[in-house]
C-alpha cells in the first residue's frame, strides 16, 4: 500500500502539472485509438455533414476535457487515502521516488497477459483486428482507462467511504479499498457493453458476461493500483490489451 509515500510526494507540490500531464497524454492515447475504432464504431456513428477525422479529432479534445477534471479530482481524493500516481509525479515535478521493482513489473505484466489470454478464452467470437491497430489501441486502454476507472473512480469511491463510514479512522480499512475496487471495476465492465453491442446482439446473460468477465480483469488492476501505484497498474491493462488484440489476431 502506498500510504505513506503518496502522502508525502502530494505534500510535496499541487496537482495541476500531473492533472495536465495525464489528461494531455489520455488525450493523445484516444487519437492513437483511432484507427481501431474507424474499423468497429465507423458504421455506428450516424450520418453527419461533419468529416469523420473531425469526429474524432473532437473526441480527443472531449477526453481532454474530461481527464483534466477526473484527473485531479482523481489525485484530490486519492492524496487522502494513500492512493496515487507516484513515478509520473516524480518525472513531472523532479522529486524523488523508490526506483520501478523489476518483481513488480514482471507480476503486473504476466497477470495482464494472462487476463488478456483469459478474456479471449471467455468472450469468443471478438472480431479480430490488424495487429497494428490493436497495438495503438492498448495504450489507450492502458492508460486513459486506468486514468477514469483507477485513478478517479476508485479513489473517489474509498475517500466517499471513508468520510461516510469510517470518519474516525485516519485511513480506510481493508474493507473500504475492496468494495471501490469491485464497484469500479463493475463500473469499467459496463463500460465495454457499448463496443459489446457493435459486435454481438447483447442479451441479458451475454450483458452479464461481458461486465462480469472486464470486471474481473479490473479487481486485479485495481489491486495492482491500490498496493504498487497507478502506473503498475497501467502496465497489467496495456498487456491485456496487447495479447488481447495485437498478438492473439497473429496467431
Amino acid at each position: 500500500m502506498l500510504t505513506s509515500h503518496t502522502q508525502a510526494l502530494s505534500g510535496a507540490s499541487t496537482h495541476v502539472r500531473l492533472v495536465f500531464f495525464w489528461a494531455a497524454v489520455g488525450s493523445l492515447t484516444s487519437a492513437l485509438a483511432v484507427p481501431y475504432e474507424v474499423d468497429f464504431f465507423s458504421a455506428k456513428i450516424p450520418a453527419s455533414h461533419i468529416p469523420l477525422p473531425l469526429l474524432f479529432f473532437l473526441q480527443a479534445a472531449q477526453v481532454l476535457v474530461l481527464l483534466i477534471v477526473a484527473v485531479w479530482v482523481g489525485l484530490r481524493a486519492g492524496s487522502k487515502v494513500g492512493l496515487g500516481s507516484p513515478f509520473a509525479r516524480s518525472l513531472v515535478y523532479g522529486l524523488t521516488c523508490q526506483p520501478w521493482s523489476t518483481k513488480r513489473l514482471g507480476i503486473s505484466a504476466a497477470l495482464g497477459a494472462a487476463i488478456g489470454v483469459a478474456m479471449h478464452l471467455e468472450l469468443s467470437g471478438t472480431p479480430k483486428t490488424v495487429p497494428w491497430k490493436g497495438l495503438l489501441l492498448a495504450f489507450y486502454a492502458g492508460i486513459t482507462e486506468e486514468l477514469l476507472f483507477r485513478l478517479f473512480a476508485m479513489s473517489v469511491l474509498v475517500w466517499i467511504g471513508w468520510r461516510v463510514l469510517e470518519r474516525t479512522r485516519p485511513m480506510p480499512s481493508s474493507a473500504i479499498y475492496w468494495t471501490a475496487n469491485i464497484v469500479a471495476a463493475l463500473l469499467f465492465g459496463a463500460a465495454h457493453l457499448g463496443g459489446a453491442a457493435s459486435v454481438w446482439s447483447l442479451t441479458p446473460a451475454l450483458v452479464a458476461r461481458v461486465i462480469l468477465v472486464n470486471a474481473g480483469g479490473g479487481v486485479v488492476f485495481g489491486t495492482i493500483f491500490w498496493w504498487w501505484g497507478l502506473e503498475y497498474a497501467m502496465v497489467s491493462h496495456f498487456l491485456t490489451d496487447v495479447v488481447l488484440h495485437a498478438l492473439i489476431p497473429l496467431i
